[in-house]
């Protein structure tokens, strides 16, 4: 599907790029605060993409990013042990950069 232009603020690259380094990042060893700072920056980073793709009718990556922002909501979190956080961190991470080279391509093929 085409993408239809409905008015609302298109988020800018950092916000895809700033929770996936953060996430990707989650694998290393870090204080607990480290942890809870990527559940409020990624849930709301993802919140803001959901929306964004949803009003542009991109509704696959909108639904994933709904997914990336319920995942790692902070206030109902979702305990999981280190070792499965590691692989949905990471894979988080790469679903944002790959969401965020669609919207520079994108970008780039407008002009």
């Amino acid at each position: 599907m085409g993408e239809v232009a409905i008015p609302g603020i298109k988020p800018p690259i950092w916000v895809y790029l700033l929770p996936a380094a953060l996430s990707a990042g989650a694998v290393l060893h870090w204080p607990y605060i480290y942890y809870q700072v990527l559940r409020i920056v990624v849930c709301a980073g993802a919140g803001w993409i959901a929306v964004h793709k949803a009003r542009t009718q991109a509704m696959v990556q909108a639904i994933i990013a709904a997914g990336i922002a319920i995942l790692f909501n902070p206030v109902l979190p979702v305990h999981l042990s280190r070792e499965a956080h590691a692989p949905i961190n990471m894979v988080t991470a790469g679903l944002l950069i790959s969401m965020a080279l669609l919207e520079m391509r994108r970008d780039a093929a407008r002009g």
